[in-house]
């Protein structure tokens, strides 16, 4: 016959029973919310381990470890998780942004692209650059890729958001520094213009001064030095001339290599003639300037056109003088 438990025993077996429920339901609950790894079962051939969803905390862990942020969030853009990430690009903790709405985070401006970006990402993978609300009234530039997530009895979205506020930071700086380039690059160039121009310059002028020189031997020096030699001259005298007309020679000779031959065989009336009409005088307007006729210039003019074997040319000859000194 069975002995009745006295009531002291039923109450520490009572106690003793509730105290396996407790533990029981925490057992659950560890595996439900993702807080147990494996179990130990104690079987007949000893003590076995059982993994529960070895994948899951290896995937908990690459993301949590992931430089991106991740959101996983309903149809009505509700964030039901993300990772540290995500949480330190807007700037407030998980426990806050789980169960708050993706806009929470998105200026307003940009709420028309968020919602035009959730309708493609509902038919397929898609990414696009907005912003995000990174607290204090900074907005984060990003680059958002979607892919739709398939639920248990809805679907829902995958949010991977890539902070692009370097990527940014350096595409202003090579923008700055290919516009400093091309400004430079533009002084440079109007630099090289105004040197052309100053270059251009300087050889007109140059031609223009060793022309002045050649006329002014020619006419100033070279006449006398002849008349001199025609004189009556002791051999030491002689001498002399023939040495300075040779150091003469000397001296002009860089300026005669850049002008036409022909011209240094001008007479020094026919130089100064030549001079004139280069300068666009009138045959009246030289013929008053020498003290001469108008027949004499026109003779010199013809002179000086056989010279320069213009004689059979329809070549202006004004045109021709100007060509010789540049």
């Amino acid at each position: 016959m069975t002995q009745e438990k006295t009531r002291e025993e039923l109450l520490a077996e009572n106690h003793e029973l509730r105290q396996r429920v407790e533990e029981a339901e925490e057992v659950l609950s560890a595996i439900r919310y993702n807080k147990v790894d494996a179990v130990v079962v104690l079987g007949p051939e000893g003590n076995l381990v059982h993994l529960l969803k070895p994948d899951t905390r290896s995937y908990r862990i690459l993301v949590e470890t992931m430089n991106e942020g991740t959101v996983l969030m309903t149809s009505d853009a509700t964030i039901f998780r993300c990772n540290s990430r995500f949480a330190e690009l807007v700037g407030s903790p998980v426990e806050r942004i789980t169960n708050s709405p993706l806009w929470t985070y998105v200026p307003e401006e940009e709420h028309w692209t968020v919602r035009s970006l959730l309708d493609e990402a509902a038919k397929g993978s898609c990414r696009r650059e907005i912003h995000l609300k990174a607290g204090q009234g900074k907005l984060l530039p990003v680059s958002v890729s979607l892919n739709p997530l398939q639920m248990e009895d809805s679907v829902g979205f995958c949010l991977v958001i890539t902070d692009l506020s370097e990527q940014k930071k350096n595409e202003e700086i090579i923008a700055a520094r290919t516009h400093e380039l091309k400004v430079k690059s533009q002084h440079l160039e109007e630099m090289n213009a105004a040197l052309k121009i100053l270059l251009k310059q300087r050889e007109e002028d140059k031609a223009e001064f060793e022309e002045y020189i050649l006329a002014n031997v020619k006419t100033l020096v070279t006449p006398y030095l002849e008349k001199l030699k025609q004189t009556r001259l002791t051999d030491e005298q002689q001498t002399y001339c023939e040495i300075l007309k040779t150091h003469l020679d000397e001296v002009i000779s860089p300026f005669v290599r850049r002008l036409s031959r022909s011209y240094m065989s001008l007479t020094p009336m026919e130089i100064q003639v030549a001079d004139l009409i280069k300068e666009g005088k009138s045959t009246k307007e030289i013929a008053d300037i020498l003290k001469v006729s108008e027949n004499t210039v026109i003779v010199h003019r013809h002179r000086i056109r056989t010279k320069l074997g213009l004689k059979q040319t329809k070549v202006n000859l004004a045109s021709h003088l100007k060509s010789l000194s540049t």
